[in-house]
This record gives structure tokens, sequence and C-alpha cells, in this order.
């Protein structure tokens, strides 16, 4: 597993600057769990669930959620929150849930199935949701921006090509690259599996938010950590930014709109019957057409005996 966002300061930061998700993601999370397994539902799992932004969103569609990070500063800062009473924490990784077998109706991964050794969530996913259970995996591409309030503004054109410079650069972890692509060429573990692009994140912030949004990412982060002469990275864009704005008096404050798509892929377990027992219960079937009949044996002994 990459072992990223595990500092004090990085975990902090990250609750601070990335977006929430929209109501109509979850909205479509719920929807497909539904059609597969009836309500009430029970327990849910948020894996490398970060500072919970996403465990506290399933916090009222279930009597029970576990949110587990491999991180223990994102799990601190999970904490720090005001968590529904039924919401908890755990520091754990993605290869092994702390969880029994067959208990979860519902495991989402948001954000980070690019970070994780997917072979080993999938192996846990099958082995702890119920048969019909939900596996989501979800995240947001890559963001662009914009500046309504100010029309002209040159500042969509600086942010792309500062995202170009930082993704050409070899500090860019494979994947981040996977993310930005929305998990096109991951293959889901379920048959019958679904895919949904139609949601976008769309946020109006000040440019000092959005410059802390991008040092939050992996990528970065590691840029900065290589090249400490370039420390100042993110300040000098923002200044770049300010500048391309017809109205720029109010500096790194400015109100600009960044906006992400979104992807989810869902798909249910298959609500198979174990092997042996169907092996065994083909053969009893077998042995009892074998069986020679009483009934049976008295017809063909007897046959005008029935007329």
């Amino acid at each position: 597993m990459n072992r990223f966002f595990e500092s004090a300061s990085h975990a902090s930061l990250y609750a601070r600057v990335r977006p929430d998700y929209p109501d109509e993601l979850f909205e479509k999370i719920f929807g497909y769990l539904e059609g597969c397994v009836e309500p009430p539902h029970e327990r849910a799992l948020d894996v490398a669930c970060g500072t919970g932004i996403s465990t506290r969103r399933l916090a009222h569609n279930f009597e029970s959620v576990v949110g587990i990070d491999v991180s223990e500063n994102m799990i601190k800062e999970a904490r720090l929150v005001d968590n529904p009473d039924n919401v908890t924490f755990e520091v754990s990784g993605a290869d092994k849930f702390p969880l029994e077998d067959e208990t979860l109706d519902l495991i989402t991964i948001a954000n980070a199935a690019h970070w994780v050794n997917k072979e080993k969530l999938y192996a846990e996913a099958e082995r702890t949701l119920k048969p019909n259970g939900v596996l989501a995996m979800y995240g947001y591409g890559r963001p662009r921006l914009s500046c309504p309030q100010q029309p002209g503004a040159g500042v969509c054109e600086e942010f792309s090509q500062m995202m170009d410079f930082f993704i050409s650069t070899p500090t860019w972890p494979p994947g981040a690259v996977e993310c930005f692509d929305k998990y096109r060429s991951y293959q889901f573990p379920f048959p019958d599996w679904i895919r949904d692009d139609t949601i976008e994140i769309v946020c109006d912030w000040p440019i000092i938010r959005v410059l802390g949004y991008v040092g939050s990412i992996a990528g970065v982060q590691n840029f900065i950590r290589d090249n400490p002469d370039q420390s100042d990275i993110l300040v000098r864009f923002g200044q770049k930014f300010v500048q391309t704005l017809p109205d720029p008096s109010k500096g790194l404050e400015s109100i600009v709109r960044i906006s992400w798509d979104v992807f989810i892929l869902m798909g249910k377990k298959p609500h198979t019957i174990d092997a042996g027992l169907q092996m065994r219960a083909s053969t009893d079937r077998r042995k009892h057409l074998l069986e020679p009949r009483p009934e049976l044996l008295d017809f063909l002994m007897n046959p005008m005996d029935r007329y």
C-alpha cells in the first residue's frame, strides 16, 4: 500500500481543504444498494476513510458505520469532529478489515482505491460482504478552474498549466494518474457491475483554498519534499493567478470556481450457494432417483392392478 498521507500536518491540511461529495452521489449508491439488499441496512465500512469526509455521510442509512485508515493521524483528525453516535474510526489497512465474515451491507472507498493493493481489497470485500452486498469505489478526476465572477480572466489557463507541470514531474505517482483517468483501466471484482460518470463537484473558493487543495495532492507534496528550494512554488503560482484577474484587488482571497468530474464504480457480491453443499445436494437427488421405491416396484410387477 502507498503511504502518502500520514504526517499530522498533511492530515490537518487534508481535513481543511478537500471538497465534500454532493448528495447525489450518495443517493445513487444508496439507490443501488436498496436494489441489491433490502433495508434496513445494518453495517457499512468506509475503507481508506482519511479524515472521515465520506464516512459521516453514510451514518443516516446504517445502524453502524466504521471508517478505517492506515494513517493514525488521519484517524485522529476524523475523531476530532463531532461524529454521529453510530460512526466509529479505527486504524487499519485495506488488506485486512477488522470485521467478521459476511457482516457488511456496503463497502465504500472514496478517492483511494488507487493507493491500495486491489487484489487484497477485493478479497476482503468478498470475505466481509453479505451475499448481494455492494462494493462502491468512487472519486473525482482532474480539477478545472474558471472565474465566472470576473469574465475574461486567464486564471483557468494558468491553473491548467500548473497541473500539467506537476503531472509531468517524476514525483507524480502512478496512482494519481489512475485517479485522474477515473479508474478506466480497472477490472471490477464482481460481475454485472456498473459505472456512473454523471456527477460533478462545483465549489466557489478563494484562490488560497484552491492552492491548499493542490498542496494536499500526493504528487505535489512529493515535489515540494524533493525540491526544498521550491517550497514556495504554490505561492508563486497563486500570484500568477491573481495577475490574470481583471480586478486583482482581493489578491489570494479572490473567488474562483473549481470543479471535478465524479466517477462511481459499483457492483454486488454474487449470492452463490456453497459449492460443497450444492454437490452434496445434487448427489442426494441422484441417489433418491435411483432408489427402488416400493410403489414403483409394485406397479412394475403388477401393472394390471392399476386398471
